[in-house]
């Protein structure tokens, strides 16, 4: 079930690995799932890997590199069009040359071992004496029997291909062997016992058992149905499509609906997704009066008139709905209202998406209530389904409540109720490995946003609703939006179009620089790579004014950080 450690530092953040086992899904909910979904949650936090099972990953959706062990796993990838590299890993031809002189090697087929075997493989094969494998035997039984001589060639001691199933018995050398190969026209079996003693893997493609004389008996195999990489090697599978990098937009309280906002409504969430193209969602979180989670922004009378509900019968105003009259009220008049189990019904329904929480109150002793409630309701649905769950945090105390209910991967650290400067507001993001930092747009300044991406965390705006703010935070730095109304294309189209300019206003001053003042490339890249559009339009007019490098030095390196 466990991951393997120095594999997963190798790997780059944001990645999925797929374990060599992972947690049955009928396990997820007890309290074993709890505790893996715990551990998965800090192997990311470690090293930004998501542990995910093969049957998690949204395959035609997803952008993200993708490692595994498992070679079953290759035809499925390969079909939805994605490309397969071995990382690490032994070569069917490089081991075979590999044996020991004098090791006696036995080959037995299980199910199927001859797709990969292409007429290349199938003549540097027979330099090794395997002459009857090739793609043509679909599905056939296999026995190969050989002694390694000098260099990389063999004494073939029997070969046998058959739609049949294959027995061998006999001595080699000091060694009494049993073979049986059985393809899946027939016994769908590989079994290699040496002195009685059974040492094929007897998975599909080609078992191989070795020895001599001094040396332990090894056992590999080969799913030559897929891969021509020994079992246990390390794949990568990239996407058909470019990464998008990390999301851009929140869906703002699940995203406006008939032109009303913070509805949290089923709805709002479903249109969300599937018009605006959001894949992480904002929820407004309330207990109910008898302690549920819902979605709701708050119980005030003016919300009730905003979402056009009719007040329950006696409830006084503020006062918080039981869970059965918050489930028996219509939003807009005809929309469902969401508990803590249709949320997690929508991420189950969608496991490309995540859920930003926004449970109000900075109270820790409220916060640990609120989450253990979350959790609680999370049970059902297996609790891995809290790893797309992202706690907004108001204070630092809240952290470690939080923490002491489920130590989540991600955290967003929003700024609308704390007092702390910018200064409290860095250490405490790059202290705890806070991801994203959510800010108005009164309280966002570039100097901030630079000292938090030093620290590793991203800051989002809330809430942005036109473009034109969005084309102009951009332009500031700021990583994405919290938006009620905005697709997530329009948003990402407008990084894009940044990103354009400034990799073209880039190049255009490397190669001014380069050809009229001779400085090196790569100086040249380290002194205009760090800045920004409009830092690099205001030296654009001083640049092409200078007139001997010494002037360009002094505007590229005025307080000395680039040696041009």
């Amino acid at each position: 079930m466990l991951p393997r450690m120095a594999e997963l530092v190798s790997l780059e953040r944001e990645s999925i690995y797929i374990p060599p086992s992972g947690m049955p899904a009928e396990k997820r909910s007890g309290k074993a799932g709890l505790v893996y979904a715990a551990y998965c949650s800090s192997l990311y936090r470690r090293h930004g890997v998501w542990i995910r099972s093969f049957a998690d990953i949204v395959l035609d959706r997803n952008d993200r590199p993708i490692y595994f062990h498992a070679s079953s796993y290759i035809p499925h990838l390969t079909y939805q069009g994605y490309g397969i590299k071995v990382v690490e890993g032994s070569g069917l031809l490089d081991y075979l040359g590999g044996i020991p002189e004098g090791a006696y090697a036995i080959v037995s087929v299980k199910d199927e071992g001859s797709q990969q075997i292409t007429d290349e493989i199938a003549e540097r094969l027979r330099l090794f004496g395997m002459t009857k494998l090739d793609r043509r035997k679909l599905r056939h039984s296999y026995v190969w029997i050989g002694r390694k001589k000098e260099g990389t060639s063999y004494e073939v001691l029997h070969e046998e291909c058959s739609v049949e199933e294959l027995r061998w018995e006999g001595m080699l050398g000091e060694t009494e062997a049993v073979v049986a190969s059985g393809g899946s026209l027939s016994t769908n079996v590989s079994s290699i016992r040496l002195n009685g003693i059974e040492r094929s893997p007897n998975q599909r493609g080609l078992n191989i058992v070795t020895w001599a004389s001094g040396l332990p008996v090894e056992s590999t195999c080969f799913d030559t149905f897929a891969t021509l990489h020994a079992q246990g090697s390390l794949y990568r599978a990239d996407p058909p499509g470019p990464a998008s990098g990390d999301f851009r937009t929140i869906g703002h309280a699940g995203g406006r609906l008939d032109g009303v906002d913070y509805t949290n409504c089923l709805e709002a969430f479903e249109l969300s997704y599937t018009q605006r193209g959001h894949r992480v969602f904002e929820a407004d979180i309330l207990l109910t009066l008898d302690g549920e989670p819902v979605l709701r922004h708050d119980w005030e009378a003016y919300l009730y008139r905003h979402l056009h509900q009719k007040r329950p019968e006696g409830q006084a105003e503020g006062q918080p709905l039981t869970l059965e009259q918050f489930k028996s009220l219509k939003i807009l008049n005809r929309y469902t209202p969401v508990t803590a189990a249709d949320l997690f019904s929508f991420l189950i329904r969608y496991p490309d998406a995540c859920m930003v929480t926004d449970t109000k109150h900075s109270d820790p002793r409220l916060a640990e209530r609120q989450f253990s409630k979350l959790v609680e309701a999370a049970a059902p649905f297996g609790y891995d389904v809290l790893l797309r769950v992202i706690p907004q945090l108001y204070t630092e105390e809240m952290y470690d409540a939080v923490e002491r209910v489920f130590p989540f991967p991600r955290y967003v650290y929003t700024l609308y109720q704390t007092k702390a400067t910018d200064d409290e507001v860095v250490r405490f993001a790059a202290s705890k490995g806070i991801r994203f930092v959510a800010a108005s747009s009164d309280r966002y300044s570039m100097g901030l946003g630079q000292r938090l991406k030093d620290v590793g965390a991203s800051v989002f705006l809330h809430t942005i609703n036109d473009l034109d703010s969005v084309r102009r935070y951009v332009r500031e730095q700021v990583d994405g939006f919290y938006t009620d109304a905005l697709t997530a294309a329009e948003v990402d189209r407008a990084f894009v179009a940044y990103e354009v300019e400034l990799h073209t206003r880039r190049e255009m001053l490397s190669e001014f620089l380069v050809r009229y003042f001779d400085f090196p490339d790569e100086k040249v890249c380290q002194a205009l790579d760090w800045r920004s559009l409009d830092e690099l339009a205001g030296l654009s007019g001083r640049l092409f004014d200078c007139r001997t490098g010494e002037e360009v030095y002094s505007l590229l390196n005025p307080d000395r950080r680039t040696d041009l």
